[in-house]
């Protein structure tokens, strides 16, 4: 039997695919989908699989990964926008989870992850 583990309502996490540095999340529970945050997103299609780049930090190095979906997301306003979805490993708690994460710019919001 998997040992339970408490978290709080923000946590420190990696995402060791995306080379980005530790950062806090903040546990979501009414939310239906990870975002994080992602500044000039760009989808670039090829023959041989769709990618997406974009930058974790402002004029920071480009990350590239697979498209793995797109979602509808509705904000706390009811404005409903399409964002990329890629695929990553979170590192919370010392575990390990494979994740979908939605990117989308959320430089004027305080958590730069919601989980």
């Amino acid at each position: 039997m998997q040992e339970l583990v408490m978290i709080g309502w923000r946590e420190w996490v990696g995402m060791p695919e995306l080379e980005g540095e530790p950062l806090l999340a903040k546990m979501d529970t009414g939310a239906w989908s990870n975002t994080l945050h992602a500044s000039d997103i760009e989808v670039i299609e090829s023959d041989l699989e769709t990618q997406v780049r974009f930058r974790l930090i402002e004029d920071g190095e480009w990350v590239e990964r697979p498209l793995s979906d797109w979602r509808r997301v509705r904000d706390t306003g009811g404005h409903e926008t399409m964002r990329p979805v890629i695929r990553t490993t979170l590192e919370i708690a010392g575990m390990d989870y494979d994740i979908e994460v939605c990117l989308k710019d959320r430089s004027l919001m305080r958590h730069r992850f919601i989980l």
